[in-house]
């Protein structure tokens, strides 16, 4: 699958899930608001019953003007007459039961004039049994309403709050699995690519030496080489020098291997990091001065001593020197640096070289990960001696960083516990 096609298909797939979530969203408060409704509608019913007995029930008419919602939970009936409290409480029991209105409630008589509480009470359950009989009769000739409040209405809908969070919670992990997929899909499909990059940079690799010995080997074959035997010890060189060459790769492909896997057994042994850096500058300087380049030591470090393998980190300062001078474009100058910090040994290896983006900082010791340059193949290389090299000082209980910027070079810093 395409590039093209795979983004079609996560955003395709991210707008149906997305679709999926708002309509359930939109259905649900859908239902919600149509259940506050019914609940409103209900109280007016209840509220209207009662005002039609307190109208029918006095010797006064009373002049019913406004029924108000003034907010979810609470209403307001506004009128004009003296009012029996007790019957007013009966009424509301009453109706709201009527209506399945089984809320606690609690009514308050307020004087209009004053904005005054004259009386009110918390109905905890809607039990006619349980009516005090209070006889309350409000003055004359004032103006009076009657609010009522439903102090859990709130929790109401708790239910229907309670599938709405189930559902989110659901879509949620839904939506989080969906996210995973796509982003294992995504990383499924780079290691694919990078798995093809190794399969080319290998093949690559491998013809050039299996081309030359093919060559040589055609050229010993001939009747008359007998004749030449500077020829032959020519040839002959040449086949065993790339036969090196291919065994080299192919152990470093093994060791890779067998790091992935935790099959790798350390043998430690006491080594003298300092040994092993003058060691491996003496085999890289006759390269750097091939290239009018130079390899500089500045061992300050007081103890270098570790325990450690001296084969593998033989191994982590090859590469990293190899590095340094086949991702130099100039004439290259490397610097290797010791240093004693706390309990650690700090070895710097610093180069001239082309440098490393910012945005492939973060992969350079993944495995077979190499800094893209097209399809040209003028840095021979798989791109896993930086994962090799993370991997074996990891396994050293050390750390490895870098600093990069690009036109300039690149600085390798290794931490390595010293011998106690």
């Amino acid at each position: 699958m395409n590039r093209a096609a795979l983004r079609t298909l996560i955003i395709l797939a991210f707008l149906s899930v997305s679709g999926i979530i708002a309509t359930q969203l939109y259905w649900v408060k859908k239902s919600l608001d149509l259940q506050d409704d019914q609940f409103n509608h209900r109280v007016h019913v209840a509220l209207n019953n009662v005002a039609n007995k307190l109208i029918s029930n006095t010797n006064r008419g009373i002049e019913i003007e406004t029924l108000n919602r003034i907010s979810n939970n609470y209403y307001t009936i506004d009128f004009s007459a003296p009012v029996i409290v007790r019957n007013i409480e009966e009424y509301l029991i009453t109706e709201f039961r009527n209506q399945s209105l089984l809320e606690p409630f609690e009514y308050a008589l307020f004087d209009c004039t004053t904005d005054t509480l004259i009386f009110g009470k918390y109905i905890y359950t809607l039990d006619l049994q349980n009516i005090e009989h209070i006889q309350f009769h409000t003055p004359k000739d004032e103006n009076y309403y009657l609010g009522i409040l439903f102090p859990r209405k709130k929790s109401y809908f708790t239910d229907d709050w309670t599938i709405l969070a189930v559902f989110s919670i659901v879509f949620i992990i839904v939506l989080l699995f969906f996210s995973f997929s796509i982003i294992t899909i995504l990383k499924q499909k780079q290691v694919g690519e990078i798995k093809n990059d190794f399969v080319n940079n290998m093949t690559h690799e491998f013809k050039t030496p299996i081309a030359t010995i093919g060559i040589a080997s055609d050229v010993l074959m001939r009747k008359d080489i007998s004749n030449f035997p500077d020829k032959i010890f020519h040839y002959a060189k040449i086949i065993s020098e790339e036969n090196i060459r291919l065994k080299g790769q192919v152990e470093t492909a093994l060791q890779v291997a067998l790091t992935d896997a935790k099959k790798i057994q350390l043998k430690k042994e006491e080594i003298d990091i300092h040994e092993i850096i003058l060691h491996n500058v003496s085999n890289f300087e006759v390269r750097a001065q091939e290239r009018q380049g130079h390899i500089q030591t500045n061992l300050e470090a007081t103890n270098s001593k570790i325990i450690g393998d001296k084969v593998h980190i033989t191994n982590i300062l090859h590469n990293l020197l190899d590095n340094a001078l086949k991702y130099c474009d100039k004439t290259p100058e490397i610097l290797i640096k010791t240093t004693n910090k706390g309990r650690n040994i700090e070895i710097a290896v610093q180069d001239n070289g082309k440098g490393i983006a910012d945005s492939n900082l973060n992969h350079v010791f993944e495995k077979f990960y190499r800094v893209s340059s097209g399809n040209r193949h003028d840095v021979k290389g798989f791109g896993i001696g930086l994962f090799y090299v993370k991997n074996m000082i990891i396994m050293h209980k050390g750390s490895i960083s870098l600093k990069s910027k690009l036109g300039v070079g690149t600085t390798f810093y290794i931490n390595l516990p010293i011998k106690k």
